[in-house]
């Protein structure tokens, strides 16, 4: 039995779609032909608390899906893997999984959901890096990591949800310890919280990467 639960609202020409799971929800990642991909987010409580309310098959249907983040890689996603991330003493399996993806250039990346926690701190630090630091021909990193449509009419703006943790983690670990230090205190944080969040972080990818 298929069920339509919730949808998106813009056309997208997609390529390839996983889900990424989470405690109390998860989130469907989409890749498209222009090489975007899309974060959504659904939730099974408030969607099924909308559709208890109404019986009617409109208001079902009419459930969109919540845009939570977009990124832009280097080529269209050819595919996706999913798998589930392992506990401290990997023991068992935590609630949360991790997406690996392949594009035909050949980039492997990988999206992973981090609780809030951690991510604040990191978006904090990955903006004042962007803020304090040079960028090679003086371009901005995430300005060519967004979606982009080429022609056709965009979306609204992704919150900024997402963390490049590889260009966050590769600069704050080879800068001096002054430096670190010195950015660190301007994002509101401690330097060796910044440190135990990135090892933690680096912690759940050590199994596949």
């Amino acid at each position: 039995t298929m069920r339509l639960l919730a949808r998106d609202l813009h056309d997208q020409e997609v390529v390839e779609a996983n889900f990424l799971f989470r405690a109390g929800g998860f989130s469907l990642i989409t890749a498209d032909a222009r090489r975007n991909m899309l974060m959504f987010s659904y939730t099974p409580k408030q969607a099924n608390a909308s559709t208890v309310s109404s019986s009617s098959q409109h208001d079902v249907t009419a459930t969109p899906l919540k845009l939570e983040a977009d990124l832009r890689v280097s080529g269209p996603v050819h595919s996706m893997l999913r798998f589930r991330v392992p506990t401290l003493n990997h023991a068992s399996y935590s609630d949360r999984t991790i997406l690996i993806y392949i594009t035909r250039e050949g980039e492997i990346g990988f999206i992973q959901t981090v609780t809030e926690k951690a991510n604040r701190p990191l978006r904090w630090l990955g903006a004042k890096m962007l803020e304090y630091l040079p960028h090679p021909a003086g371009l901005h990193p995430m300005a060519c990591r967004t979606e982009k449509q080429e022609g056709r009419a965009a979306r609204r703006q992704a919150p900024n949800h997402i963390v490049d943790l590889d260009e966050v983690e590769k600069k704050f670990l080879t800068m001096s310890v002054t430096e670190r230090k010195v950015i660190s205190h301007s994002s509101g944080l401690s330097d060796e919280r910044v440190l135990n969040i990135l090892h933690r972080q680096e912690f759940d990818t050590a199994a596949f990467f």
